[in-house]
């Protein structure tokens, strides 16, 4: 694989704290992105993995993104903070000078690091003393700017330093903008809203897959959920919601798809739903394939997003593809998605009464169901689309380097 940069063509260099995998929201961000700018060609993508393994770049082709491997430190790793912070201070000059060989080499002017770490420090710092020269955008998603607003003093104080210095800001959601402004009022300005979008057709074609799941719930009234086995994706309140609607709705069946991890809360769930009396009623599917999780999808009646907290909500947008109607909670930024009540129905959060209420009205009102659904993929299809996204993520770039100023004085003088 080439690692000469493209001639006259910039390049961005997109940084992850982890390997680039087919589920997820962030992932599924990058993915996009780096194919949406591939394709165009304004911009040479490249994929950074901040990988401890690799002191040294490695390349590799992941499919058809261009990637490199490598460690770039951070001030505070695990451990004790003195010890850390002596480690880096000894590190950081073979950590600059390493960030200035990798820009240079591979042609970088943006450098967009999603799902940021304090690694961005050290690149800021190689920015600062003139190393490099590339711009910083700092693409928050949800858990990771709450994490650092909920960080040790220090931490805070590292994290502040670096979005103050950072040259743009991007958010997922209205919602999460919010967040980051009070955490670092002085990031304000610079901070902008990029909503997720979705390859829609792609999706609706993944979720013709047939397994034995489709013959084992034919007849029955499926309620849907997605999202990872944690707590705030309230996995305890619809259950309680279903249990109140078992006695009206005899073939209810409650279909659970998520991804496990450190803290998995699978096992209070199970242990949950045999409280309630819900054995055999429900199906927990664990990291599941994602032409699965397209499947189970399409066969819902209902689909629920009863999260505590969240951020966007991306798989509210492939409920939206499939014309499913969808219940869900009002936090974070669902409301940027679901604007009013023709696209769906929104509960408060933590209330297992008001949600049974909302599945209960659109799983006996078969009309408004299929209307409802029919008005939120309208508007999933015109407005969330990784087009949309891809081009406000290049307007970004391009005022920050100044290409998009040359190119509208082009397009005015032709």
């Amino acid at each position: 694989m080439s690692t000469e940069p493209a001639r006259n063509v910039p390049g961005v260099l997109m940084v992850m704290p982890w390997e680039l995998g087919p589920i997820g929201g962030v992932n599924a961000v990058v993915s996009n992105l780096y194919r949406r700018l591939a394709e165009e060609g304004n911009w040479k993508p490249w994929l950074h993995v901040l990988s401890w393994e690799n002191r040294n770049p490695v390349f590799l082709k992941n499919g058809d993104v261009n990637a490199v491997r490598l460690r770039v430190r951070s001030p505070l790793e695990k451990g004790l903070v003195l010890r850390s912070l002596v480690t880096y201070a000894i590190s950081l000059p073979g950590e600059l000078l390493k960030v200035r060989r990798l820009v240079k080499q591979l042609g970088i002017r943006v450098v967009n690091a999603h799902y940021p770490t304090l690694a961005m420090v050290t690149v800021s710092l190689a920015r600062a003393v003139g190393l490099v020269e590339v711009k910083l955008v700092l693409s928050f998603h949800g858990t990771d700017i709450r994490c650092a607003a909920a960080a040790s003093p220090l931490t805070k104080v590292l994290w502040r330093w670096l979005l103050g210095r950072a040259d743009s800001i991007v958010a997922v959601s209205q919602g999460l903008a919010d967040e980051i402004r009070a955490f670092v009022p002085a990031a304000a300005a610079k901070t902008v809203v990029i909503h997720n979008g979705i390859d829609a057709d792609a999706f609706v074609q993944l979720s013709d897959t047939r397994t034995e799941l489709s013959e084992d719930l034919r007849g029955k009234t499926v309620v849907v959920a997605v999202g990872a086995y944690e707590y705030k994706k309230g996995h305890d309140v619809l259950l309680q919601a279903v249990s109140r609607l078992i006695k009206a709705y005899p073939d209810l069946h409650l279909l659970l798809v998520g991804q496990t991890g450190p803290k998995s809360i699978e096992r209070e769930v199970e242990g949950l739903a045999a409280e309630l009396g819900l054995s055999g009623r429900y199906t927990l599917l664990m990291n599941a394939p994602r032409s699965r999780v397209a499947e189970c999808m399409r066969l819902g009646h209902v689909f629920v997003l009863p999260s505590r907290a969240e951020p966007f909500g991306l798989v509210l947008l492939e409920a939206g593809a499939l014309g499913l109607p969808v219940v869900a909670s009002r936090v974070g930024g669902i409301p940027e998605i679901i604007v009013s009540s023709d696209l769906g129905v929104l509960v408060e959060p933590d209330n297992p009464d008001a949600l049974a209420t909302a599945l209960h009205g659109l799983l006996q009102d078969e009309r408004r169901s299929r209307e409802m659904g029919a008005a939120f993929q309208r508007r999933v299809l015109d407005v969330f689309t990784w087009e949309a996204a891809h081009q406000k993520y290049e307007g970004v770039f391009g005022s920050l380097c100044e290409l998009g100023k040359r190119k509208a004085t082009w397009e005015k003088v032709s």
